[in-house]
């Protein structure tokens, strides 16, 4: 995982805040298989991800 775009690192931090995820042993795995999947970029990750967690891609 390489997240280092601005945008991406908000949207994580809110999808873990609106869901009380406070450690990152509880991270899903199912949302670490996502963010490390190498056939897209990271912010690409991210994007499907909260696409597919939240229904839109927080500002």
């Amino acid at each position: 995982m390489n997240i280092n775009d601005d945008r991406s690192i908000r949207g994580v931090i809110y999808l873990l805040l609106k869901n009380k995820i406070y450690n990152n042993k509880d991270i899903p795995n199912e949302w670490i298989d996502i963010l490390n999947n190498n056939e897209a970029a990271a912010h690409r990750q991210v994007e499907m991800l909260l696409l597919e967690k939240l229904g839109f891609f927080p500002q």
